[in-house]
């Protein structure tokens, strides 16, 4: 998973991982329990969104802070899609969030989800 050096120490933080360094996220079992947990932890956030995929893929792609600005910085009031993907000033965001929701979709009709 992609997980930046900042959040895989927010992880190791909130987890009370004792001693860890960066380069402990080329191990494969470190870096998917810190990217699901960051993943997780941003689907949490946005729970009370009728659909929280596109925004906690945001976050997870983005930050928290830019997820929230794109959702004109009220994450609790709902919001549709189509407003919150008008709102993503990032194009790799952006292109990130539609590619995983398109690969979601594709999956889900086949039964694998």
């Amino acid at each position: 998973m992609q997980v930046s050096e900042r959040a895989a120490r927010e992880w190791a933080r909130e987890t009370q991982v004792a001693d860890f360094h960066s380069e402990d996220l080329l191990d494969p079992k470190t870096n998917l329990e810190a990217g699901a947990w960051y993943l997780r932890r941003a689907f949490q956030h946005w729970e009370h969104q009728k659909k929280p995929a596109m925004f906690a893929l945001a976050e997870y792609n983005a930050g928290a802070s830019r997820a929230q600005r794109w959702a004109n910085n009220d994450p609790d009031t709902p919001m549709s899609e189509q407003a919150f993907r008008k709102n993503i000033d990032f194009p790799s965001t952006r292109s990130y969030v539609t590619s995983v929701l398109q690969r979601y979709q594709f999956y889900r009709k086949r039964g694998r989800m």
